[in-house]
């Protein structure tokens, strides 16, 4: 059976922010940008390729108080190889979007870093520009069987996917925010990455996020 790979555990963290946010920048009441954008991630198919996925809910009281506009909280499984992972779309304003990436949400939530977060860029077939992700593994428990996450994230407001060090800074202009996490159980801290499932998939998943988020009706 699958295992819920704990993304809700880290999104809760966002409610006090998301309070605070709300309250200092009047945002409660979404712009016709944010909401174009929000449904729009309706359109990203299940099946991806060999992936085919099962839909999940994120609680209302986190959408909510996070500011979160729309999202997409998937479960994709390879038919082929049974490789499964886990995929989260949020969309809303960039001010609360931008915050409590997982080195902030994570660690509050019992996660121990194990490896430092870095930028990798994802060749995207077709295109001249890669897709750029933060990069990093997040361990629960010190058992026989503990909890080991790889998470990549990054953010698009229209430019490309992009994981830059303050996107808070970077996106402060944009109308509208995605923030993409992929996230994956992996047996070993030393994994080596372009051994990573998640990349593969993500080569697959960017064009169809392309084609659903960002076309021209």
């Amino acid at each position: 059976m699958w295992r819920t790979i704990p993304i809700v555990a880290a999104l809760s963290l966002l409610v006090g922010y998301g309070l605070v946010e709300g309250f200092w920048t009047n945002r409660w009441v979404p712009s016709k940008a944010v909401e174009s954008a929000a449904a729009r991630l309706n359109d990203v198919p299940m099946t991806i390729g060999e992936w085919k996925a099962t839909a999940s809910d994120l609680p209302p009281r986190e959408t909510e108080a996070g500011q979160i506009a729309g999202y997409l909280y998937r479960n994709y499984v390879n038919r082929r190889t049974r490789a499964a992972l886990s995929v989260l779309v949020v969309c809303g304003q960039p001010g609360p979007i931008c915050v409590h990436s997982p080195e902030v949400c994570y660690p509050s939530a019992g996660y121990r870093e194990v490896a430092k977060p870095v930028n990798h860029a994802v060749p995207m077939a077709g295109s001249a520009a890669p897709a750029t992700f933060k990069v990093a593994t997040y361990l629960s428990g010190e058992n026989a069987l503990p909890d080991r996450l790889r998470i990549l994230w990054s953010w698009n407001a229209g430019g490309g996917w992009q994981a830059p060090d303050n996107p808070r800074l970077e996106f402060s202009r944009s109308a509208a925010l995605y923030k993409l996490y992929v996230v994956r159980h992996t047996p070993r801290d030393d994994e080596p990455l372009d051994k990573e499932p998640a990349l593969e998939f993500i080569q697959r998943l960017i064009p169809e996020l392309e084609k659903s988020l960002f076309a021209a009706p």
